[in-house]
């Protein structure tokens, strides 16, 4: 995957959780609702796959195929 901010290639890798789901939260205050990412696995943990930019230090997450 190419990063969206400067085109260099990403690495994948992915996020890890331990017994919860994965969530992200918005800002508080805000009424955005909360997305969960993975819930949990039989075994107790979570993961999702991102990318990763090393020029630019940001992750990327595919929502469409990470949501549980």
């Amino acid at each position: 995957m190419k990063c969206a901010k400067c085109e260099t290639e990403m690495i994948k890798g992915a996020i890890q959780g331990d017994r919860y789901a994965l969530k992200w939260a918005p800002a508080k205050g805000s009424s955005a609702p909360y997305i969960t990412l993975k819930r949990n696995s039989l075994l107790g943990r979570t993961n999702t796959e991102a990318f990763h930019c090393r020029n630019c230090e940001t992750l990327t997450i595919d929502l469409k195929s990470q949501q549980a």
